[in-house]
């Protein structure tokens, strides 16, 4: 084969490696394993609050997943992307456009990058990107992806209706919900709030999972969200329904992540009845015998002397 005809070749090759990466990856979370299958396991305590928070506020959000190593960066820092830049710019490879929704939290704040160590926070703890002339904040690894009902399997980023996609992730960032938020509770008790939407408006009217309910429900005081991992803690759990709206767990019925699984039931030993002969008179022995009738005899002498006759404890 001539040189050029390869080279071609081993070109529409690497073109359509990178288009089923692209597709595979999408959203940061497919073709990651589950929790289990990862050996994933962190404390669902939540972490220390730091005192003094200024709070940044965003009505969108820019971001870019790394198809080659699951990363998630967002447009920040003195050279952030525009809004109008956003919808014509064309991302160099391996970076991905994130799906964009619209942000339901009334603030956040970033510890830190996943990264960097957990003893550092604020701007020490932030790492940049540069990527196409623009700056970008380190933002979130995904880590596992797990899909409710268990044991069934749907798209990442866009569920059917009645499942839904739960994500590990590792996010240093504290949420922050004022005046009413989207509630989303599961069977077991544990709750989750909506912090996103690809909609306008967020939608109660989505097709759940068996004993699932999604309210909006009105707060007496701002709702935090920090990451859970112990006190320098540095996880989120998040969860996607087929409506595009997301979701954070803010209350984990377990104490670890993922719970451990039920004991299995164990099966009860087989009986088999005592089998006698129609008309047979089961004999239980002369000493059984003996036993019960010594024993009624001394009911009878001890209600004798309590003035109890029988009958008559039914007739007062």
């Amino acid at each position: 084969m001539p040189y050029y005809l390869r080279l071609a070749a081993i070109r529409a090759t690497l073109a359509f490696c990178l288009m089923l990466a692209s597709i595979t990856l999408l959203d940061s979370c497919a073709g990651l394993p589950s929790a289990r299958e990862a050996g994933l396991r962190f404390s669902t305590q939540a972490a220390d609050i730091p005192p003094g928070i200024e709070w940044a506020v965003r009505e969108e959000a820019f971001e870019l997943i790394n198809s080659w190593d699951p990363l998630v960066v967002l447009s920040g820092g003195t050279a952030p992307i525009s809004a109008e830049s956003w919808a014509d710019f064309k991302p160099p490879r391996p970076w991905l456009k994130n799906i964009e929704r619209h942000i339901l939290f009334s603030g956040s704040y970033f510890l830190r990058s996943p990264s960097a160590p957990e003893k550092v926070s604020g701007r020490d703890g932030i790492i940049w990107w540069e990527i196409a002339g623009y700056s970008w904040i380190e933002l979130a690894r995904p880590l596992a992806v797990d899909f409710v009902p268990a044991g069934k399997k749907t798209d990442i980023s866009h569920p059917a209706p009645g499942m839904l996609v739960l994500k590990a992730i590792k996010k240093p960032q504290i949420l922050r919900f004022s005046g009413s938020f989207y509630r989303l509770s599961d069977p077991l008790g544990n709750l989750y709030a909506m912090h996103a939407c690809e909609a306008p408006e967020p939608s109660l009217n989505v097709v759940l999972p068996p004993g699932w309910v999604l309210e909006k429900v009105a707060l007496e005081e701002d709702l935090l969200i920090p990451p859970v991992g112990g006190a320098n803690g540095s996880y989120h759990v998040i969860l996607g329904d087929s409506l595009g709206q997301g979701y954070h767990q803010y209350r984990f019925v377990s104490e670890s992540y993922p719970p451990p699984k039920p004991p299995r039931a164990q099966p009860k030993a087989a009986t088999k009845p005592l089998e006698a002969d129609a008309g047979a008179e089961v004999d239980v022995g002369a000493d059984a015998r003996a036993d019960v009738g010594a024993e009624a005899e001394a009911v009878r002498e001890n209600s004798a002397e309590a003035g109890v006759e029988s009958g008559d404890e039914d007739k007062k």
